[in-house]
């Protein structure tokens, strides 16, 4: 079975792509920022330990700094020195504001996209629902 696939007109076209490129921009924002933190972590291990990251600090900007405190220990084997916690405290608070604005922009521009999409095709309130709801 085809399923047919209407013709855009070049206005909607270009509305698509450039939404479509914004999106791209932000998803790779916040990787870059969530990259950025992820390598640093590493610094935090004793220099004869293996830095090696749990799944939980992989995702940082998912923890707060008690949780981020105590994966830093199960995984080094140690603390964050307590003249440091202070700047790890505020850059990650930072950072994961960061990346949560990033995500909420990222969010509304897909959505975005996905109603330039569905205006191509002309879908009615009950075809969209089928759609975003998976039924």
């Amino acid at each position: 079975m085809r399923i047919p696939i209407p013709e855009a007109a070049s206005t909607q076209k270009e509305s698509i792509a450039e939404i479509a490129q914004q999106c791209q921009a932000l998803a790779e924002q916040r990787y870059q920022l969530q990259q950025n933190i992820t390598r640093r972590i590493p610094d935090l291990c004793p220099p004869d330990r293996e830095a090696k990251l749990t799944n939980k600090l992989k995702s940082w900007w998912e923890l707060d700094f008690d949780t981020f405190q105590k994966e830093i220990k199960k995984a080094f084997k140690t603390s964050i020195p307590l003249a440091e916690r202070n700047d790890w405290q505020d850059y990650l608070q930072s950072s994961r504001q960061q990346v949560a604005e990033l995500a909420r922009e990222l969010s509304a521009r897909e959505e975005a996209l996905n109603r330039a999409v569905y205006a191509v095709f002309d879908l009615t309130p009950e075809e969209i629902g089928l759609l975003e709801n998976g039924l």
